[in-house]
C-alpha cells in the first residue's frame, strides 16, 4: 500500500512539473520580441539624435536606421 501512495505522489509531481513547463513555454512564445525592426514609422523625431545604427534587410527584419 505504501508503494501505491509513493507512485501516486510521484505521478502527481510529474504532472505538475509538466503542466508548469508547458504553461511557461506557451507564454514565452506569445511574448517573443523581435530583435530587429520589422516595420518603419514616419513620425517626426522630437528628441536630439545622439547615435544611430544601420540595420540591413534580413527577413523578417527590414532595412532601417535605428
Amino acid at each position: 500500500m505504501h508503494t501505491n501512495t509513493a507512485v501516486m505522489r510521484s505521478l502527481a509531481i510529474i504532472v505538475i512539473i509538466a503542466f508548469t513547463a508547458w504553461t511557461i513555454t506557451g507564454r514565452l512564445h506569445q511574448l517573443k520580441i523581435n530583435p530587429c525592426c520589422v516595420k518603419v514609422s514616419t513620425a517626426k523625431v522630437k528628441e536630439p539624435i545622439i547615435g544611430y545604427t544601420l540595420q540591413r534587410e534580413n527577413l523578417p527584419c527590414i532595412r532601417a536606421v535605428v
